[in-house]
């Protein structure tokens, strides 16, 4: 059986936080292991059977919990969470009555509810550590529930193979039976009994044989899904690392590109401070020429006489 990750939430406060919640924990490692019911049972007669069903197929149940969660009302000003059907109170129950991981996420400054404030069958809500669900932070902190969730998986899947299997205990049984069919007709005969109620009881006999055994081989069947299953995760996980990996490699070819093109710019910024100094020499040398062979003259002194070196002189008219 696959393992599933049940989305428990309000659909009119906190649809739109679900639905993305759902998308991004199903693009990643817990690809295909998500349920979240975005139309609604409860238009149906047996909504509360297709619920339990749901939640009883799943192996970790993730709550979303808004702000005012445990003060929204229905049209008549009572509590939702008060009522017995109420979808979200009736899913979180059902968890709990089978030993099924909650996980409480708070969502955008919502607070962990109270024990006074919930009904008797919902008082474990309180219990686990809860995770946050923030806008500013939304795809951080769905990494770190997707974490959270992948390791209660691991938790219920280590909890399943330390129980006694149910094909074990069916071989078990099947054994029994055909011992018993063996060596049934010898003990009739010893014991005296009477042939038709002898007869009876070996069709009884043979009857649970056969229903044992078709038991036997859809526990074998059950078993050999999950062993593809687990061989599924596992390659996931593998493939998962593996493009960690290459994000790390490619994080630090980026890191030494950067250095690379930090040392080009301290370069860059060398030879323009070089070329800047050489310029000022270069203007300041061109302005010394200046002064020396065309000096600058005041307004009506035009340049009148070259002396013998080549230099000007002003001078002013007479």
């Amino acid at each position: 059986m696959a393992s599933k990750v049940f989305i428990n939430y309000r659909r009119a406060e906190s649809l739109k936080d679900a639905r993305h919640l759902a998308t991004l924990l199903d693009a990643g490692a817990l690809k295909g292991h998500i349920f979240i019911d975005l139309k609604g049972l409860d238009g149906s007669d047996d909504w509360l059977i297709e619920l339990e069903r749901q939640v009883a197929a799943s192996d970790v149940v993730l709550s979303l919990i808004c702000p005012n969660w445990t003060d929204i009302r229905d049209p008549t000003g009572r509590r939702r969470i008060d009522d017995d059907n109420d979808f979200v109170r009736f899913e979180l129950a059902e968890a709990f009555r089978r030993k099924i991981p909650v996980v409480p996420v708070l969502v955008d400054g919502a607070h962990m509810p109270r024990g006074s404030e919930l009904p008797p069958n919902l008082l474990l809500l309180t219990r686990p550590q809860a995770e946050l669900l923030r806008s500013e932070t939304f795809e951080a902190d769905v990494a770190k529930i997707g974490v959270r969730a992948r390791a209660e998986l691991a938790e219920r899947r280590k909890q399943r193979r330390h129980r006694v299997p149910v094909w074990g205990t069916a071989a078990m049984a099947v054994v029994g039976l055909a011992a018993g069919l063996a060596i049934g007709p010898i003990a009739i005969e010893k014991l005296g009994l009477a042939a038709p109620l002898a007869a009876e009881r070996i069709r009884s006999l043979e009857a649970s044989y056969a229903e044992t055994a078709n038991t036997l081989a859809q526990a074998r069947a059950e078993q050999a899904k999950t062993a593809t299953d687990l061989q599924t995760t596992q390659a996931g996980l593998q493939k998962t690392q593996s493009e960690l990996a290459q994000t790390l490699r490619d994080r630090d070819a980026a890191r030494g590109q950067v250095t690379q093109l930090g040392d080009e710019l301290t370069k860059t910024k060398a030879e323009l401070t070089n070329a800047k100094q050489s310029a000022s020499a270069t203007s300041s040398r061109l302005n010394k020429a200046i002064d020396k062979y065309a000096p600058r003259c005041p307004a009506g002194s035009p340049f009148r006489e070259i002396q013998d070196d080549g230099t000007a002189t002003c001078a002013s008219f007479p």
